[in-house]
């Protein structure tokens, strides 16, 4: 079993709704320490777009600009699945979490 998700609900929600405005319809999870249960209070975030495995240079600025301009308290790293070595994939998608 998975550990829980060290993610607080008003942090999981505000992510959720920035993913929806910039990217409608991606399939995106939670992966690394804050996924494994091992997240220190500011640790950061690591997010895995699976769909679309790829992102736009638009779609990239986009999500960028409104990560930075929200109000979450860490640091977001956005990870698309298709840039990522088969050997880390497998990782990062066992250790993964829906969003």
């Amino acid at each position: 079993m998975k550990p829980s998700l060290q993610l607080d609900a008003a942090h999981q929600a505000l992510l959720r709704q920035l993913l929806a405005r910039t990217l409608p319809g991606a399939t995106v999870g939670v992966f690394g320490s804050r996924a494994r249960g091992q997240a220190r209070p500011y640790s950061d975030v690591d997010l895995l777009i699976c769909k679309p495995p790829r992102l736009t240079w638009e779609q990239r600025v986009a999500l960028a600009d409104a990560l930075e301009a929200s109000e979450l308290p860490f640091r977001v790293d956005i990870v698309e699945i298709d840039r990522v070595p088969a050997g880390m994939r497998a990782r990062m998608l066992s250790e993964m979490q829906p969003l």
